[in-house]
């Protein structure tokens, strides 16, 4: 059995633990970003069994292009994780992420189907629990250490980085599987966005809702994560509001398949609260929405 890690957190604490004693709830403090693919891509990646549901990403993205489409990449800290007054240890994770799937073929609710994910190598609870649905979870070590990101060195002011190695790789002075880089935007680098409010980029905050709280899978057999990730607590508002991003990815196998890097991606760096209902049967999620 791996080491539990001693941890000290720079995250905020779980403040909904006391309002939902008898729930699992935590926080995700990271960044989540977009890396548009090939819309024939996403489709062989989740499989053809399954659709996507174009309408629903489009009303969210009306300027995305119709031919692809927008995966999520989520590198966070999940942290201060309890329920009935029973913690365990925070544990870092970065994933690629695919939302906006027709998985009980209604053509009306989504999923995101997660099939791989880079965790921390020393946290074996949270590794058994995702690995339970049937995700693919490769032991890693990250730089920073258990931490959401850290700021850049020799990089422009307000640039973070989180950056996974599998296995020994850092210790064999090889490059990480999972590089990220990102630096806060501000209004004069705001894409396509709304100008009016916070410089987020040119994707809408409905749609990082609607996205990250949709039903998780990896083998529906297995059942659904039911996760409802709150973006309206104390720690998403000022001082702790969210910030625009913008960055580089780079992934290699298995985390995405062939490799990939991409270059100009947005997103946010942000700190959410959750309820976790695990093990959910995706078909009693039928008709779950959030917009």
């Amino acid at each position: 059995m791996f080491p539990i890690a001693t941890i000290i957190s720079l995250s905020q604490p779980n403040p909904i633990a006391k309002t939902y004693p008898k729930e699992v709830t935590g926080t995700f403090n990271g960044t989540l970003a977009v890396v548009p693919i090939p819309l024939s891509k996403a489709q062989e990646i989740i499989g053809h069994e399954y659709r996507i549901l174009t309408d629903a990403y489009q009303k969210f993205l009306p300027t995305f292009p119709k031919d692809m489409y927008p995966a999520i990449v989520q590198a966070v800290q999940d942290h201060d994780v309890q329920s009935f007054g029973i913690k365990i240890p925070d544990f870092t994770r970065i994933s690629i992420e695919y939302p906006f799937v027709d998985l009980l073929n209604d053509g009306y609710t989504s999923f995101r189907y997660v099939p791989v994910q880079a965790m921390v190598s020393t946290n074996i609870v949270s590794i058994l629990g995702s690995a339970a649905y049937g995700t693919y979870v490769v032991p890693s070590t990250f730089t920073p250490t258990c931490d959401p990101y850290d700021f850049a060195p020799d990089a422009p002011a307000d640039t973070t980085f989180l950056d996974a190695h599998v296995g020994f790789d850092k210790f064999n002075g090889q490059p990480p599987s999972i590089a990220t880089l990102f630096h806060a935007i501000d209004h004069d680098d705001h894409g396509d966005g709304d100008h009016s409010g916070p410089a987020l980029g040119p994707y809408s905050m409905q749609f990082y809702i609607n996205a990250t709280n949709q039903p998780t899978y990896a083998n529906p057999s297995r059942g659904c994560d039911n996760m409802i990730r709150f973006f309206n607590t104390s720690i998403t508002a000022p001082p702790y509001q969210p910030v625009g991003v913008k960055g580089h990815v780079k992934v290699s196998d298995p985390f995405f398949p062939g490799g990939q890097e991409w270059h100009d991606v947005w997103g946010l760096r942000l700190d959410t609260a959750f309820i976790e209902h695990n093990f959910i049967k995706c078909e009693k999620l039928k008709g779950y929405s959030v917009s």
